[in-house]
């Protein structure tokens, strides 16, 4: 299992088992480990642009369920799995860049 320091380049990914690819990548999505298992078939990737549009065409052309499913399996902005702290490290640090963790402030 890779550690969060651990650093990965273009030729190690393309040279990765479908497993260790989907340990390595399979959060990019979250919650969605399939679409860096389907997108390990492109292999091998000419540049981290081309890993990222083979990832978005996994989803792009994946059955309108999948798609629906994948979309629903996100984080709701500030919702539920925030209050709750369950959210991926990734989903909290997208929420707070965007200043979702902050509190309500009204001026009235």
């Amino acid at each position: 299992m890779l550690t969060t320091d651990s650093r990965l380049d273009l030729p190690a990914l393309n040279a990765m088992t479908r497993a260790r690819f989907v340990a390595a990548l399979g959060s990019t999505f979250e919650h969605s480990p399939w679409v860096a298992e389907a997108a390990w078939t492109a292999r091998p990737f000419a540049s981290v642009g081309a890993l990222h549009a083979a990832m978005f065409d996994v989803v792009r052309h994946a059955p309108r369920t999948e798609q629906l499913a994948f979309l629903c399996g996100h984080p709701e902005l500030a919702g539920r799995e925030a209050q709750a702290s369950t959210m991926t490290a990734d989903s909290v640090s997208e929420q707070a860049s965007a200043g979702l963790d902050a509190p309500i402030r009204f001026d009235w």
